[in-house]
This record gives C-alpha cells, sequence and structure tokens, in this order.
C-alpha cells in the first residue's frame, strides 16, 4: 500500500483509505452486497452488531469474502474482532494485520480541518449553483 505504513506488533498500518479499500476489496455500497443476495437499509454498506451471525454464516459459504472491524470512527481493522458495533465486508486480501487509521503519523485536528473545509467548499458550490439558475 502507498501511504504511510508501519509495522507494529504485526500490523501493518496505513493512513491511505484508497489503497486499503483496494487492497482488501472492501464492499462499500448496498449496490455491491445486492448480487451477493445481501439486503441492507444504508446506502453505505454497513452490518451491525445484530447481523453478525448472518456474516459469519455468509463468509463460511463464501470464503473468498471476510468480515472487516470499524474499530474506532478513524480505524478499520481487515479482521473480525468481537463486541464491536460496526462491521463490513470485504473480498480481496483478507491478510487480518492490515489496519487503516486515517489519523495514524498525520495531525489528528489539521485532517479534521480538512475534512470541515471540503464539506463546506462543496456547500458554497451547490449554493452557488442553485443561485445562478
Amino acid at each position: 500500500m502507498s501511504g504511510a505504513s508501519k509495522f507494529e506488533h504485526q500490523a501493518e498500518i496505513t493512513n491511505d483509505a484508497s489503497a486499503f479499500y483496494s487492497r482488501i476489496g472492501l464492499l462499500k455500497t448496498y449496490r455491491q452486497l445486492r448480487p451477493l443476495g445481501l439486503e441492507i437499509s444504508e446506502i453505505i454498506a454497513v452490518f451491525d452488531q445484530s447481523q453478525i451471525g448472518m456474516l459469519q454464516e455468509f463468509c463460511t459459504e463464501n470464503p473468498d469474502h471476510h468480515i472487516v472491524t470499524l474499530t474506532r470512527p478513524e480505524r478499520l481493522e481487515n479482521r473480525f474482532v468481537p463486541n464491536n458495533n460496526l462491521y463490513m465486508l470485504a473480498n480481496g486480501d483478507s491478510n487480518p494485520d492490515l489496519v487503516l487509521d486515517i489519523f495514524w503519523k498525520k495531525n489528528r485536528y489539521l485532517v479534521l480541518e480538512e475534512g470541515f473545509d471540503e464539506a463546506l467548499a462543496m456547500g458554497s458550490s451547490v449554493d452557488r449553483r442553485n443561485k445562478t439558475k
């Protein structure tokens, strides 16, 4: 994976979300789940604790897929971590030592500020488009 990465306790940690998603084959939308026979009510392909049994059964029947755990809002682990609230599916590299931590080696507040700035800019451009019509 490109971007910052390091090995810590045998974990390969990166802050490059795009490369991480691509490498593990993260299924991010409900449209990617529909052909697999999985239905969710959200646009983002996230499952909660109540759906763990179904996910584990699906992965047993489809060994090319694996469970990914959102352990913190900014951290995604490429493995099943029991007793967490949110899970996702992937169909790529299933190495359980792969971890995405978007704040790793970055100033947390700078990352948040950049995100807010981007959201404000998007809102501003939407406002401008509406006013020109």
